[in-house]
């Protein structure tokens, strides 16, 4: 779905049609306000949030996203006097993990209306990951299988 985004995206500044600015500014900081080139800056982010979700749909920690999110950051927050700190909690992953996938996971239901639409009309079919994604992306799953495995054992309940 990003790749399709990043891809074709004519007007890249629209991120904030289906992400919140606030949601985007607590995790990326500095790297997304502090810019000269907002067209730039948004690009370069909308890339990020492509390894974001797959590190996140990948099984990656929150340790590990928050690496990769500590190197983006200053790598693109330009010039500071003093560098975006460590986390030791893994804020900046967490927020992603709590704003962030969620939002995608409502694009992902609002994509699945639009393919259903179509389906009504004779225009195509749905398949049954359509609707699994929304809930997929904002768990983490990386496939249906790892999807329904959490499901089970989520609905199991220790006596």
């Amino acid at each position: 779905m990003l790749d399709v985004v990043a891809e074709h995206a004519e007007h890249p500044l629209d991120l904030t049609i289906f992400l919140r600015e606030a949601a985007l500014e607590s995790v990326f900081g500095r790297a997304y306000t502090n810019t000269t080139a907002p067209k730039a800056t948004a690009k370069r982010i909308l890339h990020a949030l492509q390894t974001l979700v797959s590190m996140w749909c990948g099984g990656r920690t929150l340790v590990g996203i928050e690496a990769w999110l500590l190197t983006f950051i200053r790598k693109h927050e330009v010039e500071v006097k003093q560098q975006a700190n460590q986390s030791s909690t893994a804020q900046r992953a967490r927020r992603f993990a709590i704003r962030i996938a969620p939002d995608f996971g409502f694009l992902c239901g609002v994509l699945g209306q639009i393919v259903a639409h179509k389906a009504a009309e004779g225009e195509g079919t749905v398949l049954p990951i359509i609707d699994m994604l929304p809930q997929m992306v904002r768990a983490g799953d990386y496939d249906r299988h790892h999807a329904v495995l959490r499901q089970i054992t989520t609905a199991a309940s220790p006596r």
